[in-house]
C-alpha cells in the first residue's frame, strides 16, 4: 500500500536517467519537468538518445559514468 506516501518529498539525493525511446516509465516531457516536485535533492536527469528501456544494457559505459559522477556528489 503506497497511500502513506502519497505527496511525500524523497529528500535523498537522486539522479534519473531514461532513454528517449521508453515510454514504460512515462518519460514525457511533462513528467521529466515534474520531478524536482517530488525529488528535493534531485543532482540530475540524463536522457540516453537512441535508446530504450534496458539503459544498463544498452549503454553501460555511459550509464557507469553517470551514476559515478552523481557518487562523487554524495
Amino acid at each position: 500500500n503506497l497511500a502513506p506516501f502519497i505527496g511525500k518529498q524523497i529528500v535523498q539525493p537522486s539522479l534519473y536517467l531514461y532513454g528517449e525511446n521508453d515510454m514504460i516509465a512515462g518519460n514525457t516531457q511533462e513528467a521529466i519537468e515534474a520531478l524536482p516536485s517530488g525529488l528535493s535533492d534531485l543532482r540530475g536527469v540524463q536522457k540516453f538518445l537512441n535508446t530504450g528501456h534496458w539503459l544498463q544494457q544498452e549503454r553501460p559505459d555511459e550509464v557507469n559514468t553517470a551514476i559515478i559522477e552523481f557518487l562523487k556528489t554524495l
